[in-house]
């Protein structure tokens, strides 16, 4: 329900799509179809070679999270918030400015509690995880946010991309402590680093050219107003 959350970025940067085909007649080329996005803790399991009691126990924690959320969404404060989600769009068509802050008030409170529950639910999955296992897949976020964004006009060679994984492999496990993921099981605190990164980055891996094209463009010198012309 919460948008703009900085980790969740992660779920479009390490989408994984495959494709399938469809059964076609005899002499057909097969069609290519998209396979349904990997969703994020299917990720870290086949990232972080979860197997054996720790996967079982992933798994059930998975199962367990999705059970409860969906119990959220069918409860009277889930379907509440699903009505008041129409009644802000009726109120935006509508351009009843009053109605729209009183719906957005109410919407929010409930987002709220729905948010608090699904960031207990996934520190409870991300409890199964070792320390470690914790810390590299805060790596795998980290490197996908500076290339993605700090470092997209880049280029990065693939000697490159090997030292600013290093680099990001190195800041997230000096940022994620022991309580780190319990207190901030999306971690978003680790926004704050990335700017650092991004920059220790730009200082020790790219080269002159490649800096030069990370510099903002100057804006466009406004066109000359023209003299009107005298009758």
């Amino acid at each position: 329900m919460k948008s703009c959350q900085w980790f969740v970025v992660s779920s479009l940067v390490f989408a994984l799509l495959g494709c399938a085909t469809q059964q076609q007649p005899t002499g057909a080329r097969p069609a290519k179809v998209r396979a349904p996005p990997v969703s994020e803790f299917e990720q870290m399991i086949t990232q972080l070679n979860l197997q054996g009691e720790q996967l079982a126990r992933f798994k059930k924690a998975c199962v367990a999270r999705e059970t409860t959320l969906n119990a959220w969404t069918e409860s009277a404060e889930g379907r509440k918030l699903a009505d008041l989600s129409k009644e802000i769009s009726t109120a935006k068509a509508a351009k009843d400015n009053a109605k729209l802050e009183s719906l957005k008030t109410e919407s929010a409170a409930l987002n709220a509690k729905y948010w608090t529950l699904r960031t207990e639910q996934r520190a409870q999955v991300l409890a199964v995880l070792t320390l470690p296992q914790q810390q590299q897949w805060a790596s795998s976020i980290l490197t996908a946010h500076v290339i993605s964004r700090g470092l997209r006009q880049a280029n990065l060679n693939q000697k490159q991309y090997q030292q600013t994984q290093a680099i990001c492999v190195k800041a997230a496990t000096d940022f994620v402590k022991a309580a780190t993921i319990a207190k901030d099981p999306y971690l978003q605190t680790m926004g704050q680093i990335e700017p650092a990164v991004v920059q220790e980055v730009i200082a020790t891996v790219l080269t002159a050219e490649q800096k030069a094209q990370l510099q903002p463009k100057p804006a466009a010198a406004p066109a000359p107003t023209k003299k009107p012309t005298t009758p």
